[in-house]
């Protein structure tokens, strides 16, 4: 496990270059490319619509991202649960068929809160990423190490 963990970070040292998130303005929706940001590959983010504890992402080809890609967007999430004020974060992916491209990443503050309490009615057990909130600190620290963010 500790030399897939230790491969994983070499892969994305080795794509990721000096790139960091840039968003969307302050007070707009989020929005990243990858290709903007010297990345080898072609990945957009872009959110289109929020409500106070939820985004709703949009990321064409999702289905089809590589390991990397994968990593990448796992930085994108804890980009934009920085940029929302939250300290945890949980996403439900969209059903592996064509088309099916948008994505929910809920926000809490508190561990203490569950993936299902926190989607409500985005909740798809089968497509959430974990049984617990993700926190940022932890992911911060892989994607700054990754030079995602």
């Amino acid at each position: 496990m500790k030399r897939t963990v230790q491969a994983l970070v070499a892969i994305c040292l080795a794509t990721a270059g000096s790139s960091t998130f840039s968003g969307a303005a302050e007070g707009g929706l989020y929005s990243v490319s990858a290709k903007t940001q010297g990345l080898p590959f072609d990945m957009t983010v872009s959110e289109v619509r929020r409500t106070p504890t939820k985004s709703y992402l949009n990321v064409p080809g999702f289905n089809d991202r590589t390991a990397v890609q994968a990593r990448w967007l796992m930085c994108v999430y804890t980009d934009v649960a920085i940029k929302r004020g939250f300290k945890y974060w949980t996403v439900v992916y969209p059903p592996e068929a064509p088309g099916h491209d948008q994505l929910v990443i809920a926000f809490s503050n508190t561990a203490r809160d569950s993936p299902a309490q926190v989607l409500g009615a985005d909740f798809v057990a089968e497509r959430t990423l974990g049984g617990q909130l993700n926190p940022v600190a932890t992911f911060l620290q892989f994607c700054q190490h990754a030079g995602f963010l």
